[in-house]
């Protein structure tokens, strides 16, 4: 299980328990995450619920300070490119770039 403590009451329950199954499992979250995830925050507030519109800068910090753990590439960058794939971008000599 992902350590929310530093964010256990300003994210709510129902995004941990997706945020842990993407970050532990791969197991790909609702639109609204895919957004955070990938950075496009003006989107995920477009269809955020009132309480991830509260909590997105706390969900966005909360991802960010994931970004280096080891699960976070792994699962992000199949998760990118199958966006960019639904987007119509080409994604033929797309490589993942981790920092």
């Amino acid at each position: 299980m992902i350590d929310f403590r530093e964010f256990a009451d300003r994210i709510p329950e129902h995004t941990k328990l997706a945020l842990n199954s993407y970050l532990e499992f791969g197991i790909v979250p609702g639109s609204f995450l895919q957004y955070v995830i990938c950075g496009e925050l003006f989107d995920a507030a477009r269809i955020a619920d009132r309480e991830n519109l509260r909590a997105l800068g706390s969900i966005a910090m909360f991802i960010d300070r994931y970004a280096d753990s080891r699960s976070y590439p792994r699962h992000v960058a199949p998760m990118i490119k199958a966006i960019a794939t639904l987007r119509n971008i080409d994604t033929a000599n797309w490589q993942p770039f981790y920092v």
